[in-house]
């Protein structure tokens, strides 16, 4: 998965119908899995999300909207604990995400799919001082895309596991890579 696609996936999440509660990662909300994460996180039941118990939301936290994005939760697609465990971040903390961030900019100019983080929050920067996250209170319940510098944000870098290779930036350079790969498939056999 590259940087841009992790952005990507956060800004349709941003258009889908998501929650925020501790410990969800985007898996699909039924009521045995609101039971389970009320009585795991009793905060959970403040931020009043029953209501959404089978109405097709992916339910996040901030950390685990990162982790369920690297392990294929899409909004059209929900995942197993176990597919998140396959993420390249493993069942990470905030804080051990702050520490796996590498190559490293201010967060007000981070490019797109760089994670953004400090010891109790984590974000995707989706470039140009924009950024998602998924969150609770000030009118948000979700994930959400925000303008301006993440001024909470202690550290801003790559994510292990998401390439960030030099991706393809016009029309032309697009259609070369694609020709080249038809050239080099061809000449296999």
């Amino acid at each position: 998965m590259t940087g841009k696609e992790v952005g990507d996936v956060c800004i349709a999440f941003a258009d889908a119908k998501t929650c925020y509660l501790a410990g969800c990662f985007g898996q699909e909300l039924t009521q045995a899995v609101y039971n389970e994460k009320v009585r795991q996180y009793p905060r959970n039941e403040k931020y009043g999300n029953a209501d959404k118990v089978g109405k097709g939301y992916h339910p996040f936290d901030c950390i685990c909207l990162i982790k369920g994005v690297l392990a294929s939760a899409r909004p059209d697609h929900y995942i197993s604990y176990a597919d998140l465990l396959k993420n390249p971040l493993g069942d990470c903390t905030n804080e051990q995400f702050l520490n796996a961030l590498y190559d490293c900019c201010e967060p007000a100019k981070a490019p797109k799919g760089y994670g953004l983080a400090s010891k109790n929050h984590a974000a995707v920067a989706l470039g140009d001082g924009m950024w998602a996250d998924c969150n609770f209170g000030n009118g948000q319940n979700g994930v959400c895309i925000h303008a301006g510098a993440p001024t909470w944000a202690e550290k801003a870098g790559k994510i292990p596991g998401v390439d960030y290779g030099q991706e393809p930036q016009d029309e032309r350079e697009i259609l070369m890579r694609f020709v080249t790969w038809l050239v080099d498939e061809y000449l296999k056999d």
